[in-house]
């Protein structure tokens, strides 16, 4: 009960205080309480004084009390108005009273005064309720994305649940079944689906496989809900065209893809990805549809992961490429490697790195093939010789940052002091390096080490 009288007289108070949102209805008090005043000035100027007496100036209270409510224009408004109608009701009825000039004067500055309090004070309202509002609009914008960040967090602990590794396990396990197998087989296929539905969740897809060029029609594995192969579709045309992983929102958000645009008609699409698993030489080994996938995952950084991951694969099933530490005279495929993270990073803004391990001990003692022992999934090891004829090891490290690169040099050099002695001075590595970002840096490095030195001979590519 206490708690409802007390804002009935906040009520109160607040009406009283602030005046009216309606314009017509401001207007219409201005004038009704300008009147009052008017007739209170009458009131109060028609009494009978006998002898000297103090009294308060009650028509006052008309324009302080507007300007308290509107401000200090309208304050003034109401002010000149009582003068103004005063003034024409001495004429009119010939009055004798008189309007004291001190009492108008006065009047005046409380109104201004009264006005600019008012004025003052709803200017820093105002802020406060914008300040307010915003602070409610982010805290709602908070809400929102913690829920969101809480739902996905939780979707990520129930695919994780029982995992033990990471990407890069999934995928040097499938490098490893793919040396143990020597062929694409039921059991690879079937692997890379499941390290492809870790990065995106896969309703329905399949693997098939391509030899010499031909699509085979029978999958070597499904996943989930599979309606065929279409081998009309325009996604599957443009994915083995163009060698790159296409999705539908590419087609949805303006096309640019050749069979798009050669269509007369309204795009019919069957799938909503379809993954190429095309080599470093540029030989598509397989290819994986996608028919249903969850939408909200295919974003351009997930695609881009994708296509990685497809490549690599594509790699370790393909026995032109396959190879654990790269000759000397194979750097054509190690230049391929290098090539490709080029066109990785310009469509998926993929970047990798490049280390250069170089022996300048004058016995030439340091065992750098060791450093494999500490192999990732998918880095590429190359073996050659330095214009001084001191042996090197290029490593190539794709889908690595900065940081992970001064870690694994750091690892390697532990595992070589290991198992060869030498001082800190005998062993030069250059790098890390970015592949595309330091592009030039890159092409200086290998050219120093051979890269490019046509006197190699290419066990990949031989001379006719």
């Amino acid at each position: 009960m206490k708690q409802q009288t007390k804002a009935s007289i906040n009520a109160v108070l607040g009406r009283t205080m602030l005046g009216s949102q309606n314009h017509l209805m401001g207007w219409l008090e201005l004038v009704a309480i300008s009147m009052l005043a008017v007739l209170l000035w009458r009131y109060q100027a028609g009494l009978a004084y006998s002898q000297a007496v103090d009294y308060f100036f009650w028509p006052m209270l008309g324009p302080v009390l507007i300007a308290l409510r509107y401000g200090f224009g309208r304050g003034l408004i109401s002010l000149a108005l009582l003068i103004i109608v005063s003034l024409l009701w001495i004429q009119v009825a010939g009055l004798t009273h008189t309007i004291s000039l001190s009492v108008t004067v006065g009047t005046a500055l409380i109104t201004m005064i009264v006005g600019e309090f008012r004025d003052n004070w709803q200017s820093v309202n105002e802020r406060t309720l914008l300040n307010h509002q915003f602070m409610e609009q982010r805290l709602e914008s908070f809400t929102q994305s913690y829920h969101l960040l809480k739902i996905s967090h939780d979707q990520l602990e129930q695919r994780l649940v029982g995992k033990q590794g990471s990407l890069r396990t999934a995928v040097q396990s499938i490098q490893q079944l793919a040396k143990r197998q020597q062929v694409v087989g039921t059991e690879l296929a079937q692997r890379t689906l499941q390290v492809l539905n870790d990065i995106i969740s896969l309703y329905g897809a399949a693997f098939y496989q391509i030899k010499q060029g031909h699509l085979h029609p029978e999958p070597l594995a499904v996943m989930g809900e599979h309606h065929g192969l279409v081998i009309d579709d325009p996604m599957l045309a443009d994915a083995l065209q163009q060698n790159v992983t296409v999705a539908a929102k590419d087609y949805l958000e303006g096309s640019k893809f050749g069979s798009a645009q050669k269509q007369g008609h309204e795009l019919v699409l069957h799938y909503q990805m379809v993954i190429p698993l095309v080599n470093v030489l540029g030989q598509p080994q397989a290819l994986i549809t996608v028919d249903s996938a969850r939408f909200v995952q295919l974003t351009d950084a997930n695609v881009a992961l994708v296509h990685l991951v497809a490549s690599y694969v594509a790699n370790f099933i393909s026995h032109e490429v396959l190879t654990p530490i790269l000759q000397p005279q194979q750097r054509g495929v190690f230049n391929a490697n290098v090539e490709a993270q080029k066109v990785y990073f310009q469509h998926y803004r993929v970047d990798s790195v490049l280390v250069i391990f170089h022996d300048i001990s004058v016995e030439q003692k340091i065992d750098l093939e060791h450093a494999t022992d500490f192999r990732r999934g998918a880095d590429v090891y190359w073996l050659t010789r330095s214009e001084q004829d001191n042996h090197a090891l290029c490593v190539l490290l794709p889908m690595a940052t900065l940081a992970e690169a001064e870690r694994f040099i750091g690892r390697i050099k532990s595992l070589l002091e290991d198992h060869s002695s030498f001082a800190e001075e005998e062993l030069e590595i250059f790098g890390p390096v970015l592949i595309n970002q330091q592009h030039e840096q890159v092409i200086s490095l290998l050219s120093s080490f051979g890269a490019y030195d046509e006197d190699f001979a290419d066990l990949v590519h031989p001379a006719p």
